[in-house]
C-alpha cells in the first residue's frame, strides 16, 4: 500500500482514465487521502462529460453550493437538462426544489389552520440555502428567465404560490416583470390571481404594466376581479406535468373532466380572503387600470367578475371607483340579466341607479 500511495500523479490519473464507470473511479479515489485529492476534480470532469452533470443537478436540488462549484469548475454545462425530465435545466431544478425544502422544514398544519393559511406560511418561510444556491447559479451564468415547458418563467411560479422572497430575489436579479406566456398572460396577470397585495405592489413598483392584455383581451384587472375558478387549478396541473412525451394540455383536460365527473363545483366559493382581493383590485385601479377595458367578447372587469363568481364586495370596489354597470355583451348578458340568478347583484344595481329628482 505504501508503494501504491507513492505512485506519481500522472500514473494515478492514467489508471483512472482506464476505468469505465463513475462508481469505479469513486472507489479508486477512496483508496487514501492523496488519491482522493488527485481524483476528486477528475471525477467531477468525468461526471460532466459522461453523466450529463448529474452532480450539478443533485447540488441544485439539495442547495449544496460546494458540490455545484466543483461540478462547474469541472466543466459542467449550467444550462444542461436531464434526460428523464428534459424541460428542466439546473436553475429550474433549484427553483422547483424550493417548495419541497420549505415543506420539509415546516411543521404540519396546526389544528385550526386552513390549507390556505398553511400554504402561505410555508411560502413565507426563509429559505437561505436555496436563496444562496439560486444566487450562485445566476452568478455562474444561469438565465433568470429560462422557460419551463409551459412557456413560463420562474417568476410565474414565484408569484403564483406566492413566494414573496423568491419574487424579490428574481426581480432584483433581472427577471422580466412583463414576460408573457403563450396565451399572453404576463407576470402581473398571474400575480393578481394569487391575491397577495405585496407581490402585486412590488411588481408595479418594478415596471409591470397594468394595461397588458392576454389573447382573450383580459387585463390584470379582469383576472383580479373574478373568483378563484377551476381553470387556475388546471394551470397548476399543467405546470407540474413533467412526463416526457405527454401533452400537458392533455393532462390538464383529463384532470378537468375527472374533477367535473366527481361533481367539482366550478363556481365554488373563492377560498381567498375577499378583503385581500379587494385590496389587489384597488391597487390596480390606483395604478391606472382601465375600468372600462373590454375583452374580445366585450366584457369589462365588473361584468367579468359577476360572470365568474366574484364576491359582492369586490364588485362594489369597482363600481365605487366609477365602473359602469350598464355594459352588455353582444349576446345581451349584463349585470341585470345576471342578477336573475345572483340576486345579491341587485344591491349594486340599485346603489348605482340614477336617483329621481325631487321637483318640490
Amino acid at each position: 500500500m505504501v508503494e501504491l500511495a507513492a505512485l506519481p500523479t500522472e500514473v494515478i490519473l492514467y489508471v483512472a482514465e482506464q476505468l469505465q464507470s463513475q462508481k469505479a473511479i469513486n472507489w479508486f479515489s477512496q483508496t487514501n487521502r492523496r488519491f482522493h485529492c488527485i481524483l476528486d476534480p477528475y471525477l467531477y470532469r468525468f461526471n460532466a462529460k459522461h453523466r450529463r452533470a448529474s452532480a450539478l443537478r443533485w447540488a441544485a436540488r439539495h442547495s449544496n453550493i460546494e458540490v455545484a462549484r466543483k461540478s462547474l469548475d469541472g466543466g459542467a454545462n449550467i444550462h444542461i437538462r436531464a434526460k428523464i425530465c428534459p424541460h428542466l435545466n439546473v436553475f429550474q431544478e433549484a427553483v422547483c426544489a424550493r417548495n419541497r425544502i420549505k415543506k420539509w422544514l415546516a411543521r404540519p398544519c396546526h389544528p385550526n389552520e386552513s390549507r390556505r393559511q398553511y400554504s402561505l406560511r410555508v411560502h413565507d418561510m426563509p429559505c437561505p440555502k436555496n436563496d444562496a444556491m439560486l444566487l450562485f447559479l445566476l452568478e455562474r451564468g444561469a438565465y433568470v428567465d429560462s422557460m419551463f415547458k409551459s412557456r413560463e418563467t420562474p417568476l410565474f411560479a414565484a408569484v403564483n404560490q406566492p413566494d414573496t422572497q423568491l419574487v424579490k430575489l428574481l426581480i432584483e436579479n433581472g427577471a422580466n416583470v412583463n414576460f408573457s406566456n403563450d396565451v399572453g398572460n404576463t407576470i402581473l396577470h398571474e400575480a393578481v390571481t394569487g391575491c397577495n397585495a405585496w407581490v402585486v405592489r412590488f411588481l408595479l413598483e418594478n415596471g409591470a404594466s397594468v394595461h397588458s392584455r392576454n389573447v382573450f383581451g383580459c387585463t390584470p384587472l379582469h383576472l383580479a376581479s373574478r373568483g378563484r375558478i377551476l381553470v387556475q387549478l388546471w394551470a397548476n396541473i399543467e405546470r407540474s406535468n413533467c412526463l416526457p412525451g405527454m401533452s400537458s394540455r392533455f393532462c390538464a383536460t383529463q384532470c378537468r373532466r375527472k374533477l367535473l365527473e366527481c361533481d367539482a363545483d366550478a363556481g365554488a366559493k373563492d377560498p381567498y380572503d375577499p378583503d385581500v382581493r379587494c385590496e389587489v383590485v384597488q391597487i390596480l385601479i390606483e395604478s391606472g387600470s382601465d375600468l372600462e377595458a373590454r375583452t374580445v367578447d366585450g366584457v369589462t372587469p365588473v361584468l367579468f367578475g359577476a360572470l365568474y363568481g366574484a364576491e359582492l364586495k369586490v364588485l362594489r370596489v369597482l363600481v365605487e371607483n366609477g365602473a359602469r354597470t350598464d355594459i352588455e355583451k353582444p349576446d345581451g348578458t349584463s349585470l341585470v340579466s345576471l342578477a336573475e340568478s345572483r340576486h345579491e347583484l341587485t344591491e349594486i344595481l340599485i346603489a348605482n341607479s340614477p336617483q329621481p329628482v325631487d321637483h318640490d
